[in-house]
């Protein structure tokens, strides 16, 4: 997974504006803000190095854990939405992946509280090549304010900053608000046990799970164990530099869930962990029916192809 080449440039622009030590720095201090579970509570993005730092080393790797996200929804919706809500949009990420997924797409509004963060995604989508980025309506509000109606609403690395009652108050608000509502969170395991209470939240309103969830039934996973799913993007020249990283990719690890109002057709099963793939058959942990197994397929079975080309995160059949 690459970023849309209009898209990258920008980030090379922006990034041009300083010194590589000076972004290598920022970037040191970003991943350690992560780590500690700090990056909400303090003014970093204030920053324009730091600002600058986060478009260049985790700009990419959100983008991937979002576009593999709504292409899944894609897949599995039925329907083509015509509007999308970005919900803590930061420089609009979330919008370039569902421009990407969804060219349908003819309205999107972004709301983010962080003015100089707005402004770098407004500059972005001016210099994009559709017209739903170039269009866009940007908000610079709390997600505690009106929302406006969508088609398709996103949530990516959001309800970590809120409180249980913000988190409660934008899910009532965001149920009469839009259609299908797609959140991710990292994929770690208190960002799985954050997607928990959403999907319990979803569950009791008689909503309708999209994915990842191929039922109704209690998680089966059980700890050290938690759900969560990889999306591979290349790394560029900057982007190994500044990570000080040898390997030529980078795997980003997340928990999502999509759901709606209107009923779909699931697959059986979510493969859940990493595919093994061997001389004459292939095995992989499957979430089904409220239950985890090893599913094992031979060369010999019809799915057997079918089980070649899956891998981690997939619907099974």
């Amino acid at each position: 997974m690459q970023l849309p080449e209009s898209l990258q440039n920008a980030i090379e622009q922006e990034c041009s504006a300083f010194s590589h030590e000076a972004l290598r720095t920022a970037s040191k201090q970003l991943t350690s803000l992560y780590q500690e579970k700090r990056a909400s509570s303090v003014p970093f993005f204030q920053n324009a190095v730091a600002r600058t730092a986060y478009l260049a080393v985790r700009m990419p790797a959100t983008y991937a854990a979002i576009h593999r996200v709504l292409l899944e929804c894609k897949r599995k919706m039925g329907v083509s939405p015509s509007s999308f809500l970005d919900l803590g949009a930061g420089p609009g990420t979330g919008s370039w992946a569902a421009a990407e997924v969804f060219p349908e797409l003819d309205s999107l509004v972004l709301i983010e509280k962080s003015r100089p963060m707005a402004e770098i995604g407004q500059k972005f989508c001016r210099e994009a090549e559709t017209p739903f980025l170039q269009s866009a309506t940007w908000l610079c509000q709390s997600l505690e304010d009106a929302l406006p109606s969508s088609d398709l609403a996103l949530l990516s690395y959001v309800i970590a900053e809120l409180s249980p009652s913000q988190v409660e108050s934008l899910m009532e608000r965001l149920w009469e608000q839009a259609s299908t509502i797609v959140i991710l969170e990292p994929g770690t395991p208190e960002g799985y046990r954050r997607i928990l209470k959403v999907r319990d939240w979803v569950l009791k309103r008689g909503g309708h799970l999209i994915a990842p969830c191929p039922h109704r039934e209690a998680c089966p996973m059980q700890a050290p164990d938690w759900c969560h799913f990889p999306a591979r993007v290349e790394r560029t020249r900057m982007h190994k530099f500044l990570k000080g990283a040898t390997l030529g990719y980078e795997d980003e690890k997340f928990s999502y869930l999509a759901f709606g109002k209107d009923p779909i057709k699931t697959p059986l099963g979510r493969i859940v962990g990493p595919v093994k793939k061997g001389s004459g058959f292939v095995q992989f942990p499957l979430c089904t029916d409220g239950k985890l197994e090893k599913k094992s397929v031979s060369r010999k079975q019809e799915t057997y192809r079918s089980a070649r080309n899956s891998q981690w995160g997939d619907a099974w059949l």
